[in-house]
């Protein structure tokens, strides 16, 4: 049978052969083989192609077009799919229509499976509407071969139409299974409109159009766009990329919209063009946007908190803080809450950070949970802070301080009096103990040590019947009428024994009896004595006629105490810039000499005991500056009366006119008054209810931050018992005993305001800080991550660029998004957006410190350079610019030719210094220095004492040709007017430094480059400090003056260089700045901490009491 069969079909070979058939014909042969193999399962059928469609993922996203879209470059692949495998061999190809000149798709891959691909790369100038092959025999092989992968039975008809298409437009036509558009001139691929948010005057709108391919751009397109009904011209700034186009407009006031913008439909590209690479032109058409969310409102309004503090009990529950806006909400918006203090997730649950306001609202609640537990713990703190109001951040209450008291530790004892020193506070609690806090540098806390603590925990005495402070000293009488005194004795007259400066950490025993009540100076001490007489004793040194003995000055020890005055009951001396004294006799009446002021006439120094009293019958006395007032029983009932007298320069007297402006007799308040009392150039009063109400001049109110003088007005609602007397002044805080015998103070600080140690000011999301060097306008500005810019402290230019001149205590909102540098300086701060533009704000010097063209002050910011800048430096008055292309720009004071060389006329706006070459910059004082594209280091300007580091002291009014350092990486200039400071950080992580002036501790003086430190990654100069970042662990040195403890290493000596500083602050920085008495650091963490002085508010931490807030760690 096997012979048979062979036979067979070799005979069928040779019968074709002879017949000249040139190939086996596929049908015949499977007939043989069905014939011969009758038993063989049957073969698959000859592949055909069943369809043919493409893969879209790589095409054009362009939402005007309801089909995939290819463009110019683009590569299409098309997927012809066979009912079987099949194998390739060269390089068939696909015809396809694409308008007047055909292109073709390419194999690409699929050999040995049943789905082949094709590519096609579109070239420019090609089209179709719906992208197809031109017929079904589009398929070319090209010299090569397209088989069956596979033994496969069919006819010779199968075999021919192997590689034949659907015909173009049926149904498994490309076509028809995938529609594509072939379109090769630019589309708009994206639109990003401005995000959803209210815009306010000064702020940009910026529209960004991508199209899918690069494009070239000449004239001025814009993008006209409806805001508030009135068009407005969004003008083309700069193309951010080569498909990228950047629009942006300013909103002015007046642009009030509250229904949101309008796009147009396109591109106004007013005589201009927008082309591809092959000289096509742009479509203009935009695709539509909901822009219904993004307003502009130009209208002042602000958000505030009802008050700043409030204390609770563990066990409260839910409480619901009260937020309320200046006006009713025009259109929605959200206020955001950041959260700092002692407390923690333990003790509270904030149910959300946001408080969206509706249209029409004016007041909503943050409802916050206190959480209740069973151990006995301190009292903590919640610090609420309005950290982002979308129509302007915060008004004058832009924090709430939640105290939580904790209610498992029993019975505790209350506060019956509280005063403060120069940075030292003392509470008189009702068990009688006296418990001090603050700086301790000269023992003022009576703990037998000179560390300074924020705990209200030491008791620094006990049996304490009365207490005074003053600068640095404190005295405290006990119920065993003994005197008892600590802290600094200045000039060595109130202790036994004692020495001019020497310091008593430990409570030293006065007056070993007989004292009835004293008052207390720096450098004097008066006591009542228990005697019949009740004699008034003073002894120590003074000049200012305290001991009423002329013009004679006294230099008394304890032993030589003179007796002054007798029948008196209480006695209250006044310290500060200026010393009064008063009696209260045992009869009721007052006497006042010393410092008069304007108390009464005629307005002269009184230093002798007065001949006649001030005022009679009086119960009781607050006297400050140039005011008294007193209470007195009068009347049958008696009936408690209040007057007062003195200056009336601020209407503090007669309230609604400053006229006369001294009064000199005592002038009755209102009946409903309880009591009054001065506060600087004001008068604040407790009625019948609880209530405390001020007025005067605003500037010494609390809750005000106006310079006019106010009616009286409402500052604590309710549970006001009594004012507590501060009788030292030079700090002044005031405050006022609650009836729940919490405290609450404002116009300084009970806490101490010098931070040795880094303090937590923002926990999270920060990138860069800028703390300028400025010595009294003080200032600090935040980068955060998401592109915001925070800014605080001082704000009497503007310089927070919050849209006004409230000092902000906390950090405050100056721009919301889109920024990628920070900048500060004096009164001024500038950012520059990821987009280049760079904007400033603040106060405006007479020789054009901000660069605008005019002396005009800008609260909020404002742009100053539209595009492509890379950095800025600011001076007192003046700065410079480098932009994208190399150039420098300069502005401001240019007295040594720091802000144009070769000239000393001050420049009001940008000027080109140099037009090319530049990568950075830096300007301090009047002297200034760049940084060349190939890293060496020019510096022009003054030289007094070398800040040129050229090792001259010859000034520099033109560019120099010859550069001070090579292989330069930075430059920072700092120091004093008169103390400059220059460090360069070069390319191999070596820090070096010149200048002179400085003190030796610095060890920066040099008249040319000196190297001070290696392995710096980031370095900060401040005017007499110097800090680094070195090394992989990002550890933080610091060295130079540390009187406020702005160097973080825990004590206020300052740190002096020896081969580098030896204290790490901390590790993990990533940035630092240094200023003139504080620095900040950034962790890698986003974590920003901050150290030094903060009596301006500058460290962010909200310690100053400028709104009355509640005394924090009394109540446990």
């Amino acid at each position: 049978m096997k012979w048979n069969v062979l036979g067979r079909a070799l005979a069928a070979v040779l019968f074709c052969l002879l017949s000249g058939c040139g190939q086996m014909r596929a049908d015949f042969f499977g007939r043989m083989t069905k014939e011969i193999l009758p038993s063989t399962p049957a073969l698959p059928p000859v592949p055909k192609v069943t369809k043919v469609d493409a893969d879209t993922a790589g095409a054009s996203s362009v939402s005007a077009f309801s089909v995939p879209r290819f463009t110019t470059a683009q590569v299409v692949p098309i997927q012809v799919h066979f009912s079987g495998p099949v194998s390739v061999t060269g390089v068939p190809s696909i015809e396809l229509e694409t308008g007047s000149v055909k292109r073709t798709a390419f194999y690409a891959s699929g050999s040995g499976t049943a789905i082949l691909t094709f590519e096609y790369a579109v070239v420019a100038g090609d089209s179709a509407l719906t992208l197809d092959y031109t017929s079904s025999t589009a398929l070319a092989l090209n010299g090569g071969t397209i088989e069956p992968a596979e033994e496969v039975q069919g006819t010779t008809e199968d075999f021919d139409n192997l590689t034949k298409l659907p015909d173009p437009g049926t149904d498994e036509s490309l076509s028809k299974t995938t529609p594509i558009l072939i379109r090769t001139i630019p589309e708009v691929k994206k639109l990003s409109a401005p995000q959803t948010d209210v815009y306010l005057d000064g702020t940009s709108l910026e529209i960004v159009v991508k199209y899918d391919q690069p494009i070239t751009v000449t004239g001025s397109p814009r993008i006209p766009v409806k805001v508030a009904g009135n068009t407005r011209l969004v003008n083309l700034i700069s193309q951010i990329s080569p498909s990228e186009l950047l629009f942006r407009y300013e909103v002015v006031v007046g642009d009030n919209d509250t229904d949101g913008i309008e796009l147009p439909t396109a591109i106004d590209l007013n005589g201009g063009s927008i082309v591809n690479p092959a000289n096509e032109t742009a479509v203009t058409a935009l695709p539509v946007k909901d822009t219904t969310g993004v307003l502009t409102y130009t209208t002042p309004l602000t958000a505030s908190f009802l008050s700043s503090t409030q204390l609770v009990s563990e066990g409260v529950g839910s409480i619901h803080v009260p937020i309320s806006l200046s006006t009713p909400a025009p259109i929605p918006f959200k206020v955001s809450i950041s959260v700092l203090g002692e407390a923690d997730g333990n003790d509270y649950v904030l149910t959300s950070r946001e408080v969206q306001f509706a249209a029409g609202d004016q007041l909503k609640y943050l409802t916050v949970q206190i959480t209740d537990d069973t151990l006995p713990e301190s009292e903590e703190r919640l610090r609420l802070v309005l950290s982002r109001n979308s129509l302007g951040n915060g008004g004058d209450v832009s924090f709430h301080e939640i105290h939580i008291k904790d209610n498992d530790s029993g019975t505790v004892p209350t506060v019956v009096s509280m005063s403060k020193g120069y940075a030292f506070s003392c509470a008189l609690f009702s068990n009688k103990d006296l418990k001090c806090w603050g700086d301790n540098s000269s023992g003022q806390l009576g703990n037998g040590t000179y560390v300074s603590t924020s705990a209200v925990s030491t008791v620094a005495m006990s049996d304490v019947e009365q207490f005074e402070v003053t600068h640095s000293l404190a005295c405290a009488l006990n119920s065993n009428q003994e005197l008892w005194c600590w802290g600094k004795d200045n000039m060595g007259y109130l202790f036994p024994g004692s020495s001019g400066g020497k310091l008593h950490p430990n409570p030293v025993k006065v007056i070993a009896s007989g004292v009835a009540s004293f008052a207390l100076h720096p450098n004097v001490i008066c006591y009542v004595k228990t005697n019949a007489t009740k004699d008034l004793m003073c002894w120590g040194y003074e000049s200012t006629g305290i001991m009423a003995q002329g013009a004679v000055t006294q230099n008394r020890s304890f032993a030589s105490a003179l007796k002054v005055t007798d029948q008196v009951d209480r006695v209250q001396i006044i310290t500060g810039a200026v010393d009064s004294i008063c009696v209260l006799k045992t009869n009721k009446d007052l006497y006042c000499w010393g410092h008069n002021g304007v108390q009464n006439s005629p307005a002269t120094q009184i230093k002798t005991f007065p001949a006649t009293p001030i005022d009679t019958n009086v119960t009781s006395f607050f006297i400050q500056g140039s005011n008294i007032c007193t209470q007195k029983e009068e009347g049958t009932p008696s009936v408690r009366t209040n007057y007062c007298w003195g200056s009336n320069y601020n209407a503090q007297i007669t309230p609604g006119t400053a006229t006369p402006s001294h009064i000199f007799t005592p002038v009755q308040m209102p009946l409903d008054y309880v009591e009054t009392k001065p506060v600087g150039a004001a008068i604040c009063g407790i009625k019948t209810d609880g209530s405390m109400w001020c007025w005067g001049w605003g500037v010494d109110l609390p809750s005000t931050n106006s310079t006019g003088n106010l009616a009286p007005y409402k500052v604590i609602p309710e549970r006001v018992a009594s004012f507590l007397d501060v009788t030292y002044r030079l700090n002044p805080l005031h405050c006022v005993l609650m009836v729940d015998s919490s405290v609450r103070c404002w116009a300084g600080s009970s806490e101490s305001l010098t931070r040795v140690t880094p303090v937590t000011v923002i926990p999270s999301g920060v990138s860069k800080v800028s703390l300028h060097g400025n010595t009294i306008y003080r200032h600090m500005c935040a980068l955060l991550t998401n592109g915001e810019v925070q800014c605080w402290g001082r704000n009497n230019g503007g310089q927070v660029g919050d849209r006004t001149v409230i000092n902000r205590l906390v950090p405050t909102q100056a721009l919301a998004r889109n920024q990628s540098q920070i900048l500060t300086d004096r009164e001024r701060s500038c950012a520059i957006s990821t987009f280049g533009e760079l904007r400033c704000w603040g106060k405006n010097s007479a020789l054009g410190s901000l660069g605008m063209g005019t002396m005009a002050n800008f609260t909020s910011p404002k742009l100053l350079i539209d595009r492509n800048v890379e950095k800025v430096t600011m001076n007192d008055d003046g700065g410079c610019a480098v932009l994208k292309n190399g150039e420098l720009r300069c502005w401001g004071n240019n007295s040594d030719g720091q802000a144009k060389p070769g000239s000393t006329s001050f420049q009001s706006t940008p000027v080109v210094v140099k037009a090319s070459g530049v990568r950075d910059v830096e300007m301090e004082h009047n002297s200034a220095c760049y940084i060349s594209t190939d890293d060496k280091l020019y510096c022009w300007g003054k030289n007094l004492n070398n800040q040129l580091g050229n090792g001259t002291t010859t000034a520099q009014n033109t560019l120099p040709a010859t550069p001070t350092l090579e292989n330069v990486s930075s430059v920072i200039l700092g120091g004093g007017f008169s103390q400059p400071i220059g460090c360069a950080l070069q390319k191999n992580g070596d820090l070096s430094c010149w200048g002179g002036g400085q003190s030796a501790c610095l060890g920066t003086n040099s008249s040319i480059p000196k190297f001070m430190m290696a392995d710096v990654r980031k370095y900060s100069v401040g005017p007499y400090g110097v800090c680094v970042i070195t090394g992989d662990e990002g550890k933080l040195q610091c060295w130079g003056t540390n009187s406020a403890g702005e160097l973080g290493v825990g004590h206020t000596s300052n740190v002096c260089w020896a081969a580098g500083p030896a204290t790490i602050v901390s590790e993990g920085v990533t940035e630092v700045s240094l200023g003139s008495s504080a620095t900040c650091f950034v962790l890698n963490t986003g974590e920003l901490k901050c150290m030094g002085d903060n009596s301006s508010g500058v460290l962010g931490t909200g310690d100053t009491l400028v709104h009355p807030r509640t005394v924090f760690g009394l109540t446990n």
